[in-house]
């Protein structure tokens, strides 16, 4: 659901309809950041409540960097999920990834409280070529909030091929130094798209 353009009774109008011919009642919330979506005196936790209220199971991506004053009506509002990209633990390396504009210390926070609040997270890290140092403490963090996260790496494309001859990372030697040691038991699933993967369950909480 990109809300982007919608506003407050277009989503309504979507997810009755969407129900109506037999849709399951789901909804992903993102496009943009969803955190800055408002419509009159609605917010993000109003759409997330409405659609709550008509038995959708809602689950939201967002950057984080608001997230901090939203926690609660989040939590209120009955969100399932949380999806969060969360490519570095180092503030200036998080800041040049976002742009310039990542906040690292305001960020952390946010998933910080959002955890405690109870909120299930999932996070989005892709591994990068000598960027993984900061692996263990963010391992402990999804350990100690029985957090996910999933890693990706880069996928070679002839506009970003200089990109990934630079930056490549195979996602196996990472896992083996920095996951297995934490792991209790390994799951092999299968994708309705057809790709399969792993599953890593930590030892003290938390799944990669």
């Amino acid at each position: 659901m990109a809300l982007a353009s919608l506003l407050y009774a277009e989503i309504l109008r979507s997810a009755d309809l969407w129900l109506k011919i037999g849709g399951r009642p789901e909804a992903e919330i993102g496009a943009l950041e969803p955190l800055l979506w408002r419509d009159g005196a609605k917010r993000i936790h109003d759409v997330i409540t409405a659609l709550t209220g008509r038995g959708f199971k809602v689950s939201m991506t967002t950057n984080g960097q608001l997230l901090e004053s939203f926690v609660d009506r989040l939590k209120s509002a009955g969100l399932s999920l949380l999806r969060v990209s969360w490519h570095t633990t180092d503030p200036a390396m998080f800041k040049e990834r976002s742009g310039g504009y990542g906040d690292y210390d305001r960020f952390f926070r946010g998933i910080s409280n959002a955890a405690d609040a109870g909120i299930p997270i999932s996070f989005n890290r892709v591994l990068l070529k000598g960027c993984g140092a900061d692996l263990p403490d963010q391992l402990r963090f999804v350990e100690g909030h029985g957090c996910r996260i999933k890693f990706f790496t880069l996928l070679w494309t002839p506009t970003g091929a200089s990109t990934y001859d630079r930056f490549y990372q195979d996602w196996r030697p990472v896992v083996r130094k920095y996951v297995l040691p934490r792991t209790k038991r390994i799951e092999r699933v299968g994708a309705s798209i057809g790709r399969k993967r792993l599953r890593f369950w930590l030892k003290d909480g938390g799944l990669v």
